[in-house]
């Protein structure tokens, strides 16, 4: 089974070698833009992922992006460098599923009158 993983450099200087040295995981790298009025604005990339084997959440690399700035993802197949942070989901079973309703019912309320639902 391969596992791959991602070398990621910015403005040309290589930040992290992210992956995982098991079968079980989940990888993502990618940028993020938010500009909100009168709120926030975010811009910022960032790598991490999922230990599916630790149900642990792990963080490589995140830092702010501006214009100008190049970012490159090369799929590697290691060696891999360890995650900077792993933490763990501790929310208990019941209240995934709460906020899982909580948010279906936003989103209810948010489409009203754009989609028809069935009872």
């Amino acid at each position: 089974m391969n596992r791959y993983g991602l070398k990621i450099k910015i403005n040309g200087e290589v930040v992290s070698n992210a992956g995982f040295d098991k079968d079980n995981y989940v990888l993502t790298g990618g940028t993020t833009f938010v500009k909100r009025a009168n709120c926030c604005e975010d811009y910022y990339f960032n790598i991490g992922g999922l230990d599916s084997d630790e149900d642990e959440h792990v963080d490589w690399y995140r830092t702010v992006v501006k214009v100008g700035d190049v970012i490159t993802m090369e799929v590697i197949d290691g060696p891999f460098d360890p995650p900077n942070h792993r933490y763990k989901n501790d929310l208990t079973p019941e209240e995934i599923i709460q906020n899982k309703i909580d948010f279906y019912n936003k989103l209810k309320e948010e489409l009203k009158g754009h989609i028809e639902i069935a009872v």
